[in-house]
This record gives structure tokens, sequence and C-alpha cells, in this order.
């Protein structure tokens, strides 16, 4: 493997857009493009188009953005070769018959080169890398045999990622679709949330704070651990069993309701999962205790985290004021659509279906990105710093 200058193997391309043109215009900004893909193109009249759409290239050249950062690069092929492009991005074509456009764009996306990228940009405001520094960055580049070999595995690993990302977009819409399409079915009575529940309440912090924490113990729920839908064991506290008991009167469940209550994650919230044993909550996060024999609570969570129901606690809390709360008073006072419980525990039983292949493809999803990032460490380990 050589290490060479970037600038010995490609030149900075800087063709603008022809003076005259007619018609209408596809241009692609920074902000159009993900990492390794274009997310959308712009349209506009030939003459209208912003100012910054002036770039053209050709197939083969490999564009960059050019923001400190930043991590989007792009092979052009025949399709997008059609297309303008902002002079936010650094047009690469190679010169050079030791490297390919797939290496190369590879390349550009690891994080030792990004490293590279980001110390040589300059700028008040957004920092960006100039023309003359990016030539003047190192490249580690193998013969054109591992090159193709690196491409391909890189490439199959990027399309499992892309295709367990779509199936996960999926049952989210079909999950989504779902829940708006059982709450339309018909007009069901409506309660608030004080006669369909058992207990609604928020706990506090024990005296000490973090510092008294300990290892093992009765968990305490933080508003951090509280996502839609989902409950995070990241950073769960632990409280001495002293500590526990002087929040004995908000002690946890299985399949009660947390509700964060106060600050940015507020109105976030997800059904306390079974294993979680002995369990207190702060005084950012509330209980809500569905009645049995009235609601069930997985339809609850459900209901909660639904756009418009969400919207309405968003407005309860104030959300985008100085302090944004929830009260219990205002949660027993929270009117939910109610159907008949036998039709709540149906419509529970399939997204418990639909949630745990969610789960399954969201770790599927973590776990290929994880061995995705490896990889790419491992082939570009040699990138000196």
């Amino acid at each position: 493997m050589i290490r060479v200058k970037l600038g010995t193997l490609v030149d900075v391309v800087r063709t603008p857009l022809p003076k005259i043109g007619s018609g209408s215009l596809s241009y692609v900004a920074t902000g159009d493009v993900g990492e390794h893909d274009i997310r959308r193109i712009q349209l506009h009249q030939y003459g209208e188009q912003p100012s910054r759409a002036n770039l053209k290239c050709q197939p083969g050249d490999v564009i960059m953005a050019r923001m400190a950062n930043t991590t989007k690069v792009l092979v052009i092929d025949e399709r997008t070769s059609k297309f303008a492009y902002s002079t936010g991005f650094a047009a690469l074509r190679i010169k050079s018959e030791k490297i390919t456009p797939i290496f190369l764009a590879n390349f550009l996306r690891s994080k030792g080169f990004q490293r590279q990228k980001d110390r040589a940009s300059t700028g008040a405001t957004q920092k960006a890398i100039l023309d003359e520094a990016l030539l003047q960055l190192e490249v580690s580049v193998p013969n054109l045999d591992l090159q193709a070999n690196i491409a391909e595995k890189l490439s199959v690993c990027r399309k499992l990622i892309q295709s367990a990302t779509l199936q996960k977009n999926l049952l989210q819409e079909l999950r989504q679709a779902s829940v708006e399409e059982f709450l339309s079915s018909r007009d069901w009575d409506v309660a608030p949330l004080g006669s369909v529940t058992v207990k609604i309440g928020s706990g506090s912090t024990p005296r000490g704070g973090k510092r008294s924490y300990v290892d093992s113990g009765p968990a305490l729920v933080r508003s951090m651990n509280v996502h839609d839908g989902n409950f995070v064991w990241n950073d769960l506290a632990r409280l001495s069993q002293s500590q526990a008991n002087q929040l004995r009167s908000v002690d946890v469940k299985p399949n009660d309701i947390f509700l964060n209550i106060t600050g940015a994650s507020v109105a976030r919230c997800c059904v306390a999962p079974e294993d979680l044993g002995e369990a207190r909550v702060n005084q950012h996060v509330m209980i809500l205790r569905a009645d049995p024999k009235k609601l069930n609570p997985i339809f609850l969570e459900t209901i909660l985290i639904f756009p418009k129901v969400k919207t309405k606690l968003l407005q309860l809390a104030g959300a985008g004021s100085t302090r944004e709360a929830i009260t219990k008073t205002q949660m027993e006072e929270f009117a939910i659509p109610c159907p008949p419980l036998n039709l709540q525990d149906e419509f529970a039983r399939k997204l418990r279906v639909l949630n745990r292949l969610n789960f399954e493809v969201r770790d599927k999803t973590q776990t290929l990105g994880e061995v995705f990032e490896s990889l790419e460490n491992q082939i570009f380990s040699g990138v000196n710093e």
C-alpha cells in the first residue's frame, strides 16, 4: 500500500453551468445528499436557480461536501451527471490509474480522512476545506485488486444496511397506518384518564442526587430512560433500599405507563418493562396505571404516542414556553378514545407482533451498522492522523 498526496491522484474540477440555457434544471444542494445517496432533487427554471447551483460533473467524478463535520460523498454516474450541483461540493476527477472512483469514495468517507479534512478546514462562520488544502491531504492506496475487494465488501454491507433500514421504515409506516385505521373506524367514546386509571402520580429525586446512586438496587426511572414506545436501559440509575423506601409512594408495577412531564423530552411515553423489577420514578416522570377493567396499557401507550394526541400533550405542557410541564390534574382530565376493552385487547395483540418485528429489525440495523463501521475502520486504519 502506497501513501500519497490526494493531488497526485485527482484534480478538483470547477466546471460551471453554461451561461445560456432554457427549460428546467435539476439541482442538488449539499443538504439534498445523504452519506451515500441523493435524497432530494430541486427543480428550477434555467436562469432562476440559486447562485450556488453552478457545478457540472461527468460520470466517474467523485463529489464530497467541503464543510467540516459533514460526511457526504457521492460517485457521479450517467444519470446523476445530468444534474447541477452546489459549489459547496468539491468535484474530484481521477487522473491516475492507481485508484478507482468507488475506492476513492469509500476512502473519503472514512473517519480518518474526515478528521484530516476537518483539521484542514478554515472559515469564520462555516468551516470548509479549500482546493489547495484538500489536494495536500494524504491517501493510502492499495493495489487495484485489493481496492475492488474492499469496495465489494463495503458495498454488500451497505446494501444490507439499506435493506434493513427500508424494512424498519415500512414496519413503522404499517404500524402508524394500523393505528390510524383503528382509531378512525368509528367515533369511539372518550373518557378522562382519571376515570380509566387507578393511579396517576410522579416521584422525586432522593436526597444526594447523582452522588447517592449505587451499583445495584431498585431502579430509578428518569426522563432519559423514556422514549416513545421504547424503554431505554442505558444509564439506568440504581437506589439503595433505604432511598427506595423514601420513594415507596411512587413504586412501579409492570405495564405502568411512564410519561415524561418536563424538559426537552416532555410527552414521551412507554410501557414499563416486565423485567424492570422493583423501581421508582423521579420528579420528571409520571406513572399512569390503567384500570385493567377499562383500559389496556398497550392501547394507552399507543394513544399517547399517536401524533394528534401527542400534539395535544405538547400544547398541554406549554411546549416552547420557558417551563414546559404537565401536571397530575391535567392528565386526570385529559380525554382519550376508549373503545370496548375486548377490542383494545385484540388491537394490542396485533401491535405486539408489529412491535416485536420492529425491535428485531432495529437491532439488526444497529448490528449491521456496527459491523460496517468496524470493517471500515479496519480497512482504513492506515490513515495517519
